[in-house]
Formats: C-alpha cells, sequence, structure tokens
C-alpha cells in the first residue's frame, strides 16, 4: 500500500511540478503549527488591564479643540476703512494705431528730394606723365650710386705698440727640465738614518717538516 501511495504521488509530482496545484498540494500536506502537542497547561501571565481613569481626563486633542474655539479667525475681525479713490473716468477717445501714427509723421518728415545734394569737387587740370620710369634694376643702380661704399670711410690709424721685446734666449724642452729638477733633489745616500741595534738570535739549522708530517703529528695530538 505505501508503494502504490509513494508511486501515486510521484507521478502527481512529475505531472503537477512547477505548478500553482502542485504548491497548494504540498501546502496541505505539510503540518502547521496547531498540527503539533504543546504544552497545553501553559498559563497566561497575571495582571494587565485597560485604564479605568474616568474620561473627564482631557488629552492634546482636547486642549488644542478648547484653544482652538477661543482664537479670533479671520473673519473676526474688522475690516479697514480705506479712503475713497479720487475723481476719474476712462479715455473715451479713439487712440491713433501705428498706421495712423505714420500718416501723421510722413508730411512732417523731409524727403530725400528735400534735402538739397553736396556739390562735386571742381576737378582741377593735370596731364599724363610721358616719362620713362625707371624699372626695379635702374633704381637699385641709382640707390647703389648715391650710398657711400668703402672707400669713403676714413679709417683711424692704429696707435704703435709700446715697449717689449722680443725673448732670444733658448727655451729648455721637458728633458732639460727633468734633468734641472733631478739635479736639485737629494739621493738616498744624503738621508741620515738612526742607529738600530740587533738583539740576539740564532738561524734554525733543523730540517723543516713537511705539510704530511705536520698532518701526521696533528692526528696524533687529537684524541680517537
Amino acid at each position: 500500500m505505501p508503494s502504490k501511495t509513494r508511486a501515486k504521488e510521484a507521478k502527481l509530482s512529475e505531472f503537477y511540478a512547477g505548478m500553482l496545484e502542485w504548491q497548494i498540494y504540498r501546502a496541505a500536506k505539510i503540518p502547521g503549527p496547531g498540527a503539533y502537542d504543546g504544552n497545553r497547561d501553559f498559563k497566561l501571565p497575571n495582571g494587565g488591564h485597560f485604564s479605568k481613569v474616568s474620561s473627564s481626563l482631557k488629552g492634546y486633542c482636547d486642549d488644542d479643540i478648547k484653544r482652538g474655539l477661543s482664537t479670533p479667525g479671520p473673519a473676526d475681525y474688522p475690516t479697514p476703512i480705506l479712503p475713497k479713490a479720487p475723481g476719474g473716468r476712462f479715455n473715451q477717445s479713439k487712440s491713433k494705431s501705428e498706421l495712423d501714427w505714420i500718416a501723421l509723421r510722413g508730411p512732417l518728415t523731409p524727403g530725400p528730394a528735400d534735402i538739397p545734394s553736396i556739390p562735386p569737387p571742381r576737378l582741377s587740370g593735370g596731364r599724363f606723365n610721358l616719362a620713362n620710369p625707371k624699372s626695379d634694376v635702374e633704381w637699385l643702380m641709382y640707390h647703389a650710386a648715391q650710398m657711400p661704399g668703402p672707400g669713403s670711410y676714413t679709417i683711424r690709424p692704429p696707435s704703435p705698440p709700446r715697449g717689449g721685446r722680443m725673448t732670444l734666449a733658448r727655451t729648455k724642452s721637458e728633458f732639460d727640465w727633468i734633468q734641472l729638477r733631478a739635479g736639485k733633489l737629494p739621493g738616498p745616500g744624503q738621508y741620515g738614518q738612526p742607529e738600530r741595534k740587533l738583539g740576539g738570535g740564532r738561524f734554525g739549522i733543523s730540517a723543516s717538516k713537511s705539510e704530511l708530517e705536520l698532518v701526521m703529528q696533528r692526528a696524533a695530538q687529537v684524541p680517537g
């Protein structure tokens, strides 16, 4: 019997998967909070009741209503007496349009014919230049002839050189300078040496040991 129920539920799950009916079906099978057996002997805490204070105690809303009833409104203030405006009337004349103003100003405005023309200047006599004008090359030659050349300037004679003479002595070469300096430097035998006495001692006549003998000697001294 349980296997048939499971097979039926598997078919239903496959058929209604992802649908609203399947969600409703699953929710109907899930136990709710009331399906569990809780502690029936649980007692509610004592104390706690509604306020039994008389309704004559007023709250902040009642205070606002009372204050609003005693506060005058805008209509409770008297209307101020304003001074009467002096006499006057609307203009009942027909005002001129833009075209009327143009027609009115037209006769008063002078036209082009009313302004006298300026007399043109009188042309004075003259003639065409019949001379052969110079070309650019001729102008360059003319300017070059007017400009002073190098020979046109006076050169100030140079002042003669003042005293001095050429040396006629034979200058020393580098080798001559080396010989001159070497002749003035003291030699090794010209320095004084302090007297030193040598203490006692003697030369070792015994034969020196080889490297192999020293190794064997050290090995014999090292404890095994």
